[in-house]
């Protein structure tokens, strides 16, 4: 199986696969790849010799730069063509071989990564044409695979995963591994959505796998390896330890060796929930929507809190939104660094009187028509940095602006066309929201394109947001059922028929 180098491009199958789910509304999963056999089998061999090759240990044969072996470089546990597809579900392995009685074998636990399963290609720290990446040209939130399902582990045969075969004798299973053996899981839980919501496209199908899902292990099980890792390559890079190093020095070090970035580069998004992705319940509630978007505007969609929450007090978090943006796009084979020359994303922001307003307070317009949002906010300040603050803070929920879904540059950095975030609300957040939020999606593209792209771009664009909202509290308040309070309050076609306002501006430091 061929793999990208490190920080390589799209391969041509990649590209053919984006191009027809973008054509046709289809998804395709794909397996990460694996490992190549002969290897995992003289690695297996050389492993039982302890202290052999300390690159071989895992999880440090996942991710060792400059580092390599007679049987081994980390290059080699790069995702497998065309598993770097954005449009379509990549699929990565996890030890576990869904029985009970047996252990792993080379692999950590059964909550982790397998040994042979590949990740994502796109790193920091190693160069292209001679120098390192910048983090601003990196987008840390586009990462592969997308999700990850039980594969089995390598080694002994009561770690593999049992599967239908001709068998011996009488025995009609064996024990086998791998990404292929995960991927089914994943086109399972698909067909159960397509099958329940017939009527969905199937970007709204990858955005429930997605948001139902969570990591099954922390990071923490690759700290060891990567502080051994920080601590090598501040001597080399820097010549000093990495207590010894700068402010600035130490987080280009972070930068390059960060073990959330090496999780969501070995297991996406996490395993999904079958449950949480097929319904809803007492405690939460689920809402697809599907819906277009032009370049250069924004959408506000807006989102009622049911009063009730408001007499709970001061519990840390009365409400979880879990939220995730889907969408498919034209691939341009040509520019890799604009391979998706299309950028949607998305934030929670107060609702300000209608959906109209609260589009354009969000897109910093002010227009003829008297909305003056941004002046007297302004009033008294000078400052880029004071008014910027002074924004966040009218806008945000919380009592600043969270994050956006993804950054916004344009023409430096490859946009994510996968995106997830959280919102926790508390008591405060409800006073200041008047339990009234906004969902705001933005879209914008590539300035730097060719005709047959800008015309591209000129278009409207789907896009399949999934947003769970589940109620927190400790204890029923009354007997008040969160799922008919929220759908009560939230008329359909207040989630649906959303407006939209040109944007003025799209900062990136919005």
């Amino acid at each position: 199986m061929v793999y990208p180098s490190y920080n390589g491009d799209y391969s041509f199958f990649a590209y053919l696969l984006d191009k027809l789910s973008y054509e046709l509304d289809i998804l395709f999963f794909i397996s990460a790849g694996n490992l190549n056999a002969d290897d995992l089998f003289i690695i297996y061999d050389r492993m039982q010799t302890p202290g052999y090759a300390p690159l071989l240990d895992y999880p440090a044969h996942f991710f060792s730069p400059e580092e390599m072996s007679d049987e081994h470089s980390c290059e080699a546990t790069n995702l497998k063509e065309p598993a770097e597809s954005l449009n379509n579900m990549t699929v990565g392995a996890l030890a576990d071989n869904l029985n009970a009685g047996t252990l792993v074998d080379m692999s950590l636990d059964k909550i982790t990564p397998a040994y042979y399963t590949s990740k994502y290609h796109v790193s920091p720290y190693y160069k292209v044409n001679g120098g390192r990446l910048k983090s601003k040209h990196i987008n840390y939130r586009l990462f592969k695979p997308d999700i990850v399902f039980p594969g089995g582990d390598y080694g002994a045969d009561s770690a593999g995963m049992q599967v239908l075969s001709t068998g011996v004798g009488t025995d009609l299973y064996r024990q086998e591994c791998g990404t292929s053996f995960a991927t089914p899981f994943a086109t399972n839980l698909a067909a159960q959505i397509a099958h329940k919501y017939p009527t969905i496209n199937t970007q709204s199908i990858k955005a429930l796998m997605i948001n139902s899902s969570t990591p099954t292990a922390p990071s923490g099980f690759l700290q060891d390896h990567l502080n051994r890792l920080k601590e090598k390559f501040s001597v080399l890079e820097f010549g000093k330890s990495l207590a010894a190093l700068s402010r600035s020095e130490k987080l280009k070090i972070n930068k390059w060796f960060h073990q959330e970035d090496l999780l969501s580069r070995l297991m996406g998004h996490g395993k999904p929930d079958p449950v949480k992705a097929l319904s809803s319940d007492r405690k939460s509630i689920t809402v697809i929507i599907e819906d277009r978007i032009a370049v250069d505007t924004h959408k506000a969609i807006p989102i009622h809190l049911p009063k009730y929450l408001n007499a709970f007090g001061k519990q840390s978090t009365l409400i979880e939104v879990e939220a995730t943006l889907c969408y498919k796009f034209h691939p341009d084979f040509y520019e890799q660094m604009g391979y998706n020359p299309l950028h949607i994303s998305f934030n929670f922001i107060k609702t300000f009187t209608d959906p109209v307003k609260t589009a354009k307070v969000a897109a910093y317009r002010q227009d003829a028509d008297g909305l003056n949002f941004y002046t007297p906010l302004y009033r008294g300040l000078t400052e880029a940095a004071d008014k910027n603050t002074a924004r966040k803070e009218a806008l945000g929920v919380k009592r600043v602006l969270e994050t956006w879904s993804d950054d916004f540059y344009p023409n430096i950095r490859q946009f994510s066309n996968t995106q997830k975030l959280k919102l926790k609300i508390n008591i405060n957040d409800l006073a200041k929201t008047g339990n009234e939020i906004s969902l705001i999606v933005r879209c914008t593209g590539k300035s730097e394109a060719s005709y047959e792209v800008k015309n591209y771009l000129s278009g409207q664009h789907p896009f399949s947001m999934v947003l769970t909202f589940s109620e927190l509290t400790k204890k029923d308040f009354s007997g008040v059922d969160f799922y008919e309070q929220f759908t009560n309050i939230n008329v359909t076609a207040d989630i649906v028929a959303a407006l939209e306002a040109e944007a003025d501006d799209l900062e990136a430091d919005f």
